[in-house]
């Protein structure tokens, strides 16, 4: 289902790679299979590594582990400055 001109929804998403983990042979000859439920991919097997070849689909870029904490400073920065106007 399309939701707009270059957009398709997580559940096509994971309808298709459900359906390409149970179209590869070295995958089914190991007894993997994969079911989509949602916006999810079930599979029988563990799932240690993705490679993602399509320049749409971009993975998600980790967080640091100080980037939350900045983002909290940064916010309490914010509303003292906010505070410090009224």
């Amino acid at each position: 289902m399309r939701v707009g001109a270059d957009r398709i929804d997580v559940a096509t998403v994971a309808s298709a790679v459900a359906a390409a983990i149970n179209a590869n042979p070295t995958l089914s000859s190991l007894g993997v299979v994969a079911q989509a439920v949602d916006s999810d991919v079930v599979t029988t097997g563990s799932i240690d590594s993705i490679v993602i070849a399509d320049s749409g689909l971009n993975p998600q870029v980790p967080l640091g582990p100080g980037v939350p904490i900045l983002l909290a400073l940064a916010f309490a920065a914010s509303g003292l400055a906010g505070l410090r106007r009224r």
